[in-house]
């Protein structure tokens, strides 16, 4: 239970829809990130289209300098493209944590992830379906990787809400 931005962690996770502008977590995550009363970055990037959103896809973000200040502990974000609204399945979950794991297993700087629960966002997947994508995209994820792409050692899924969280 907690806030994405004020967790600990090397990279900081959301998702994206295509061309669809932050909202929630994704927004939280971009304030954390941007300059205050500027412009933000994620927002920016989707309007002029460079962030694009399709399934798996990474794109990455500079944070805060470890220390400085402010509430926020986002060093480094990374947005994970989901695709089309409406067309986001469990499936395409597994899809998602698996490109991202695997991805961020690589990383020399990452060795804890802090993400939100992916897809559950209203109307969309439930927090069990999110669960199970998450365990076994990982899994596939790290499949087949050599020892030494595997630095990536911790995964924390936050939510702000507490009912959520505690399910």
């Amino acid at each position: 239970w907690g806030h994405l931005a004020r967790t600990p962690g090397d990279v900081h996770v959301t998702g994206h829809y295509l061309g669809v502008m932050p909202t929630a977590a994704e927004r939280a995550l971009d304030e954390a990130i941007s300059v205050p009363g500027g412009r933000q970055l994620i927002a920016e990037h989707t309007r002029r289209r460079w962030l694009v959103g399709a399934l798996g896809e990474v794109s990455y973000f500079p944070g805060h300098t470890p220390g400085g200040t402010g509430d926020s502990l986002v060093v480094r974000a990374a947005v994970a493209g989901m695709g089309r609204v409406g067309t986001f399945s469990e499936s395409n979950a597994v899809r998602l944590y698996a490109s991202l794991v695997r991805e961020l297993a690589g990383l020399a700087c990452v060795e804890h992830a802090v993400t939100v629960p992916i897809g559950s966002g209203a109307g969309n997947l439930s927090i069990d379906q999110v669960a199970h994508a998450l365990v076994v995209g990982c899994g596939e994820g790290l499949a087949g990787l050599p020892p030494e792409d595997r630095r990536l050692r911790q995964v924390s899924v936050v939510e702000l809400s507490r009912l959520r969280a505690e399910k």
